[in-house]
C-alpha cells in the first residue's frame, strides 16, 4: 500500500522504509499520504489506531513522528479555501493541529474519512 498511494517519491524515502516499523504486529494500515505540518514534509499514516506524522527533519536530521492517538482526537476537520488542510482537533480545549495533505481535494476528503471512520469503529471497541 505504502508505495502504491506514494508512488516513487524519492524525497520520502526513509519515511517510506521507516513506517513499517512503527506499527505494531496487529496494527492495520489504512491510508498514507504525503503531508506537512509546520514547514516539514513527509508522510501521514492512518492506522486502525491512531495517526502518524513521520518526517525527517529538515535542519537537524533523523527521524521524527507525531502521533496522535485515537483516544485524544475529538475531530477530524478540512479546512482551508482548497480544501487542503486537515485538521486534527485534540481533546483538550483549543489543542489543534495542522496537516496540509499534499494531494487534491477529492483525496483530503477521502483520507478525512477514512479517518473519521477508523476513530468511529476504534470507540466502538474500546468501549
Amino acid at each position: 500500500m505504502i508505495h502504491r498511494e506514494l508512488g516513487d517519491e524519492v524525497h520520502l524515502a526513509r519515511e517510506r522504509r521507516a513506517l513499517p516499523s512503527l506499527l505494531a504486529a496487529d496494527e492495520d494500515l489504512l491510508a498514507v499520504a504525503s503531508a506537512a505540518r509546520i514547514g516539514n514534509t513527509g508522510i501521514l499514516a492512518i492506522t486502525d489506531r491512531r495517526l502518524i506524522f513521520l518526517y525527517v527533519r529538515r535542519f537537524l536530521g533523523g527521524l521524527k513522528t507525531r502521533e496522535f492517538s485515537y483516544r485524544r482526537v475529538k475531530a477530524i476537520d478540512i479546512e482551508g479555501r482548497s480544501g487542503e488542510g486537515f485538521t486534527v482537533r485534540l481533546d483538550q480545549p483549543r489543542r489543534r493541529t495542522m496537516i496540509v495533505v499534499l494531494a487534491d481535494r477529492e483525496r483530503v476528503a477521502e483520507l478525512a474519512t477514512c479517518a473519521r471512520s477508523a476513530i468511529a469503529r476504534f470507540d466502538f471497541h474500546a468501549d
